[in-house]
């Protein structure tokens, strides 16, 4: 597996991957490609070390995706389901609410008590229908040629750059020579959203993420494929990321997609989507409980960068014999 996973084998496969709109190998390549293999002993030596680094990688993801659920189930119960309003109406002691929920008195005081008809159905009274438009600015990314990419201090956030189902990934982006205008440079903690999509699934396509800061680059521009979700407050990127996180903004944008092998978003469907917007106060109040989970998982998804740079960094001088490791390790 690690031998796989060395600059030449990589190399090779990107050389041989046959051109279309998600690159592919055949079995016939797969079978003839060369990979580096020192004596069996010091294979199985090797493999222990990197995997060390690897199951610490894996060990962060899962933590990962342990936060990223708590802070959706938090903005499910609140934002989604009305849980607090609900116990409100139906007239449940505030002591007991703030039990059963997780609340402080403080918090549950920003709810109201009752719900209201709308254009969207039963909202918490008070709420107002927005769109993402109306709260935020929908920036589409720079459009690039091949001749562009090379050695630099810019890159850019690809398609790549998404998990499958959201989440940023480090190892997506592209070193850019070219030019960009300024509104097209992102942040670390910045709110991003996939336009295209070239998965069978559509794992990539409506997905959002929050930039990851990257000591490498000096500046970090979106690609075509993305947009960047600016709200007019910054404190409201938690609520909007929340949101398009949830089902009813996944199941909208696959309804305003086109195309079968390669998907596409509709340019007016992310600011033209519909939600009910809360009182400013309850915004605020979940930012401050959910600001310290991102920064967590941003925290472990650049670590899990890092480890994974010192591990293509040690493979291939590991394999050439460059660095030896002692057998006794594999004992």
């Amino acid at each position: 597996m690690f031998a796989l996973q060395s600059p030449l084998s990589r190399h090779y496969m990107d050389n041989w991957a046959n051109t279309t709109a998600q690159p592919t190998l055949n079995l016939k390549d797969v079978a003839n490609l060369p990979i580096p293999l020192p004596p069996s002993e010091e294979q199985l030596a090797i493999a222990q070390n990197l995997r060390v680094l690897d199951d610490k990688m894996e060990l962060n993801r899962k933590m990962n995706e342990t936060l990223e659920a708590i802070a959706q189930a938090i903005f499910k119960s609140w934002f989604v389901h009305f849980d607090p309003v609900r116990a409100k109406a139906r007239g449940e002691p505030p002591e007991s609410i703030c039990r059963r929920l997780g609340l402080t008195p403080d918090i549950l005081a920003l709810f109201p008590d009752r719900l209201v008809d709308s254009e969207l159905g039963e909202i918490p009274e008070g709420w107002e229908p927005r769109t993402v438009g109306g709260v935020a600015d929908v920036i589409k990314g720079k459009s690039y040629k091949s001749s562009e990419l090379g050695p630099s201090k810019t890159a850019l956030v690809t398609l790549k750059s998404f998990s499958r189902g959201g989440g940023y990934r480090l190892d997506g982006l592209k070193e850019y020579t070219g030019s960009f205008r300024g509104e097209q440079e992102v942040f670390a903690g910045e709110l991003i959203v996939a336009y295209t999509d070239v998965t069978q699934a559509a794992d990539v396509i409506g997905k959002p993420a929050l930039i990851v800061s990257d000591s490498r680059y000096e500046h970090l521009v979106i690609s075509l494929d993305v947009a960047v979700i600016r709200p007019k407050r910054p404190e409201d990127r938690w609520f909007l990321y929340g949101m398009m996180s949830n089902d009813a903004f996944q199941q909208y944008t696959r309804a305003h997609t086109t195309g079968t092998t390669v998907l596409h978003l509709a340019a007016g469907a992310v600011p033209n989507f519909r939600f009910s917007w809360p009182n400013k106060g309850l915004v605020e109040a979940y930012a401050e409980l959910t600001q310290p989970i991102f920064e967590l998982i941003d925290c472990r998804v650049g670590e899990s960068g890092r480890l994974g740079s010192i591990r293509d960094v040690l493979l291939p001088k590991l394999l050439s014999g460059e660095l030896r490791v002692a057998l006794e390790t594999a004992a």
